[in-house]
């Protein structure tokens, strides 16, 4: 009686906490995605970066407390914790013990992990509520989690207050995921990471990253979910068939390590990628950094290109990944670094031939030069082949008068140097004329 009673305090505390004194203000701020602070949240998707342990910490260790489920890892920006006989949601910290019942919340552009058993991770990513739950055996290599939504949550406090706590009980219920470790992977082969995504339709993607796991949904349902392969918990709490994740994709260029000049009046850089089979969308990060920390662009992008503005000279690293339908993401790409430089000076243009004011005794003409390397020539609008070296020739199909020959060079900064030609052409009868005339 004692423990139902024990029981029962706890699961009022959490209502309460959640919709009760303030609790539908708090709902009503998820929903919208705000963390409760004053700051302004750029609008721009972020990603996760890999997960990091504290200094100092053995992944492989036993490094829960007694009585401890889970501690919470490394995060980035606005996490937020409550535990199960609190009223309040207060800032997270590296390295708190989580017990059951205890919840975690990331916002927008936010992460955290969730360390459990022995060198295994729950990677929480931005905008998603886990409740720790209590495991239903004594093995520490699991975790049981449920996993709700912001809308979910915003649709039970709009209910009657009288219906409100059994319709949270009967959420968490119907959420409800037990993970436990198979075999470890990754470098150390060791310990296993799982993803945890809410999706657009208030289901959620749970991802294995590394090692293999065996997954039981909230009726009884296992799948095992392999390295690499991803499923997706729906509204109805039903567990979908494992699927491999998408490949990663092929970047195309810039190269890597290449030296990247722009105009000071157009501060960019143009990325492109391969396309992937069945990605919907493609998810491209570049940073300051090459540990991805001091993020410069993090956009979802449906097609294979990306124009970073603004840049400035120094050294930006950049990477892609591809998203299905469902927003479930694979693995990035290899990361390639860009030098940029400033660069206002147009190339070099020389025409070797033909001089100002030819006179061609023929009706075709063929022009040569020089450029710099690697910048363009057009003549007279037309894009001409260019040697490695920056040499080029082109021959023109003349007809009776005179005509303006048109140059331009063009660097990869979009610098530009012209040139011009005047050139006169007779016709075939003065041509003969001047051939056969003598001195």
């Amino acid at each position: 009686m004692k423990t139902r009673k024990r029981i029962g305090i706890v699961l009022l505390l959490l209502l309460l906490s959640l919709l009760g004194v303030g609790g539908f203000y708090l709902l009503s701020r998820w929903a919208d995605g705000d963390d409760g602070s004053s700051a302004a949240i750029v609008s721009r998707r972020f990603e996760m970066p890999t997960p990091k342990l504290l200094p100092g910490t053995d992944p492989n260790a036993d490094f829960l407390p007694g009585g401890a489920l889970a501690t919470l890892g490394h995060f980035e920006r606005s996490v937020k914790s409550k535990r199960a006989d609190e009223l309040v949601w207060e800032r997270a910290q590296e390295q708190m013990s989580l017990y059951g019942n205890d919840a975690v919340r990331t916002f927008e552009r936010s992460w955290a992990n969730i360390l459990f058993g022995h060198g295994d991770i729950i990677e929480v990513d931005e905008n998603t509520l886990i409740i720790i739950t209590r495991r239903q055996s004594r093995n520490e290599d699991e975790l049981s989690m449920a996993l709700l939504s912001p809308a979910l949550l915003k649709k039970i406090a709009a209910q009657p207050a009288e219906e409100q706590e059994r319709l949270l009980q009967e959420a968490m219920a119907a959420r409800e995921v037990r993970v436990i470790k198979i075999s470890g992977g990754g470098a150390d082969g060791v310990g296993v990471r799982v993803g945890v995504k809410t999706l657009s339709d208030e289901s959620s993607a749970l991802v294995s990253r590394a090692g293999t796991v065996k997954l039981i949904g909230p009726d009884g349902t296992e799948i095992i979910l392999d390295e690499n392969m991803a499923t997706t918990l729906d509204a109805d709490g039903l567990l979908a068939a494992p699927r491999a994740l998408l490949r990663a994709p092929a970047l195309a260029s810039p190269r890597d390590g290449k030296i990247y000049a722009f105009q000071r009046k157009t501060p960019r850089v143009k990325l492109r990628w391969k396309p992937v089979n069945g990605a919907d969308a493609y998810q491209v990060v570049v940073a300051r950094d090459s540990a991805f920390n001091n993020i410069f662009v993090d956009e979802i992008l449906q097609r294979t290109s990306l124009v970073a503005h603004n840049v400035e000279p120094g050294s930006y690293y950049w990477r892609v990944k591809a998203q299905d339908a469902d927003g479930i993401e694979g693995a990035f790409s290899a990361t390639r670094t860009i030098r940029t430089t400033l660069d206002d000076t147009p190339p070099q243009l020389t025409i070797a031939f033909p001089p100002d004011m030819f006179v061609s005794p023929e009706a075709q003409l063929e022009v040569s030069g020089k450029t710099d390397r690697g910048a363009r020539i057009r003549i007279n609008g037309y894009t001409v082949p260019v040697a490695p070296d920056g040499g080029f020739t082109y021959t023109l199909d003349l007809t009776e008068g005179v005509r303006l020959i048109t140059f331009e060079a063009i660097d990869p900064a979009g610098n530009v140097e012209y040139g011009k030609r005047l050139i006169t052409y007779r016709g075939k009868r003065s041509s003969v004329a001047m051939l056969s005339e003598k001195p």
